[in-house]
């Protein structure tokens, strides 16, 4: 169970309302995960999208010449795994617990539709995706320079 207050402190959300914000809470599910799990695979259908609640995940991606990569790690408030909100497209990277991890699970579809039912919840949940793409396609711009040499950035710093 995912206590309401919780949600509170994650970055991604907090520009809705509390309203809002307690809707979400009920389509929560918990979900931990151990260094080295794996949250998701690049290219398979997922129906969930995520919020990292505490622990880091690792972002990796395939890369012709380079095989598989780590790109980034996120943390706490930040958003994991948005493709099945974006038309049900396979995920663009494999997600894998750096560290003991605790991340909010949310079905897509009902994501989906509470955007529809409340075009305000729908604008700023879709505007926080946008900003995270953004970070995530900075970050990789500055990884794959690098891939040979085993290195990579986190959010904080592609921000920079």
């Amino acid at each position: 169970m995912i206590l309401p207050d919780e949600l509170e402190n994650v970055t991604f959300l907090q520009h809705l309302a509390p309203a809002q914000l307690k809707k979400l809470t009920l389509l929560a599910q918990l979900q931990e995960f151990q260094p080295d799990d794996l949250i998701f695979s690049e290219g398979e259908h997922n129906l969930h999208i995520y919020l990292v609640l505490e622990g880091e995940v690792s972002l990796e991606f395939r890369v012709p010449r380079f095989g598989g990569i780590e790109v980034l790690r996120i943390g706490p408030g930040e958003l994991l795994g948005w493709s099945p909100v974006l038309g049900g497209r396979p995920m663009t990277a494999t997600a894998r617990a750096s560290t003991r991890c605790r991340v909010a699970a949310f079905p897509a579809a009902q994501i989906l539709a509470l955007a529809e039912q409340d075009p305000r919840f729908g604008l700023e949940f879709f505007r926080g995706i946008s900003a995270a793409l953004a970070q995530r396609l900075q970050a990789t711009r500055l990884a794959i320079p690098h891939a040979g040499r085993g290195k990579f950035h986190t959010l904080r710093e592609a921000a920079d």
